[in-house]
């Protein structure tokens, strides 16, 4: 159902277009069995709590989509406010900050360095001082899907098919993923008992360093934001990297533009430096306390040598999201540089992080399980 017990999950409200139930097969389900034991939260729609469905239309759906997906395109993120209902937040800030084991106060910690392009390090094919080498750091703890409760909320939210739906009309250009014909484009629920619904919990003094995902996109939902609203702040570059036969590009000197103007380094708290943020709709212009990257990177080594003719390019733009509890973002992570900056105050910072894939029995690495989670599961146990 749409409810429970009574509360409204998602914000048909705000989002009437969601309010109408995707019945296709092919969209409710993966090979998953994560769910068996969860109340599908879509299996039923109750519009009597959406009184403003009798004023929506298919082409009012397919405007959003679009929308949604030319931001993706340039901007590298679609923006979804208030996505779930506030009753629905402070039920998951109370699963997660309540009872006699807080999941919060549980959350396995990763503390690591890592490349922007989360790859082992390649002197040999790359100098050095290549961008494609440069370490940054991450230290942020996360409560894995097996972790929440039978009946949780999140995990309603994550099996909800409209979610799904949108999602994959959002990254495919398709608005009805059963009529694609190529499989490849289908989208589904991860296998993952561990990484396909789970939640970063970034402590105070925690952050994530600038990176691309592995994966081609990532779903957040932001269920509590920071006690210091200038920290934890979620920024993204317009999309760097472009496709070349299916294959990604580097793109090793634009990236580098954006870590030699926007990276921080949070050992050094001598000076202060701006990032840059002119996007006056997210309505932040962010500083930390904190110093630019003095590293010199490779990839600029020539850049006094340019013809006059062809100055440098300006760095990629750098947006920071107004990111509000019940917001909802799909970010194009394999193409956009991304960070999470420090977190200051005595509150953590929750988002959940939802999982899909191309691929039906899609599961994490049992080395990426253990970084993350401590302790790696296969999907088998689950069946």
């Amino acid at each position: 159902m749409s409810t429970m017990k009574g509360m409204m999950i998602i914000n048909e409200e705000q989002y009437p277009w969601l309010a109408t139930p995707t019945t296709s097969p092919s969209l409710t389900t993966s090979t998953s069995n994560l769910s068996k034991n969860i109340e599908q939260a879509a299996s039923t729609i109750n519009e009597a709590t959406t009184p403003c469905c009798n004023n929506w239309s298919l082409e009012d759906r397919e405007i959003e989509i679009n929308r949604a997906r030319i931001a993706l395109q340039n901007h590298g993120a679609a923006i979804f406010p208030n996505f779930i209902t506030i009753d629905a937040i402070n039920e998951i800030v109370k699963e997660m900050s309540s009872g006699s084991a807080k999941l919060e106060d549980q959350a396995y910690t990763t503390n690591t360095t890592h490349t922007p392009y989360l790859r082992d390090i390649n002197s040999i094919k790359y100098p050095s001082n290549s961008i494609y080498n440069h370490k940054t750091h991450t230290i942020v703890a996360s409560t894995a899907y097996d972790e929440l409760s039978n009946n949780s909320i999140l995990k309603q939210i994550y099996n909800d098919p409209r979610l799904l739906h949108m999602v994959s009309s959002i990254v495919n250009g398709n608005n009805n993923q059963e009529e694609d014909n190529d499989n490849s484009n289908k989208l589904y629920l991860s296998n993952d008992p561990l990484g396909c619904c789970s939640v970063n919990v970034f402590r105070p003094n925690y952050y994530h360093g600038f990176h691309y995902d592995e994966s081609e996109f990532s779903v957040t939902l932001m269920i509590q934001d920071a006690s210091d609203k200038e920290s934890g702040l979620f920024q993204y570059t317009d999309p760097i990297r472009t496709k070349n036969n299916n294959d990604l590009n580097l793109s090793l000197e634009r990236t580098a533009d954006a870590f030699r103007e926007y990276d921080i380094d949070y050992n050094n708290n001598s000076a202060n430096v701006n990032t840059n943020d002119d996007d006056s709709s997210n309505g932040k212009n962010g500083t930390c306390s904190t110093t630019k990257t003095a590293k010199i990177f490779a990839e600029h080594e020539n850049e006094n040598n340019n013809d006059n003719d062809n100055p440098p390019l300006p760095p990629p733009k750098l947006h920071t999201l107004d990111f509000r509890p019940g917001t909802l973002l799909v970010v194009a992570g394999s193409t956009s540089l991304h960070r999470v900056t420090k977190v200051h105050g005595n509150r953590n910072r929750l988002v959940a992080v939802l999982t899909f894939s191309r691929r039906s029995n899609f599961c994490n690495t049992q080395q990426t399980q253990k970084m993350f989670w401590g302790r790696s599961i296969s999907s088998e146990t689950t069946d």
